[in-house]
């Protein structure tokens, strides 16, 4: 079992961050212990990396939460294809963040539940 602090620096964000996503509901502590502290399991960790792979192909947090409420549900239909498009135009921008296919991959090869890791 993680801490928040333990959390958020596997995670690569600040102990803030993930309080904040608790807070609004993008993550959910395993135990809530009697002295205040939440704990988190490993599933956490890839929970909050995916957050993170979503914000940098231009989701917002509200989009992120409709994501992961389609996929308890099993609905994650039309969400593919945004994110197809999203990561279509991250690559015309020339976004030095921005992972890019290396120099022999096709971008018709690129992977949608590749890049959230669905």
């Amino acid at each position: 079992m993680l801490k928040v602090h333990e959390l958020a620096e596997r995670g690569g964000v600040t102990p803030h961050v993930v309080r904040y996503y608790v807070r609004i509901g993008l993550l959910a502590p395993e135990r809530r212990l009697k002295n205040g502290y939440q704990e988190f399991g490993e599933g956490d960790i890839r929970r909050l990396r995916f957050i993170k792979r979503c914000q940098h192909l231009g989701f917002t947090l509200s989009d992120i939460a409709e994501i992961f409420q389609r996929k308890m549900l099993g609905r994650l239909g039309g969400w593919t294809s945004r994110v197809e498009r999203l990561r279509r135009d991250e690559l015309g921008k020339g976004d030095p963040r921005q992972e890019r296919p290396s120099a022999g991959a096709r971008l018709d090869t690129w992977s949608p539940a590749h890049a959230l890791g669905i």
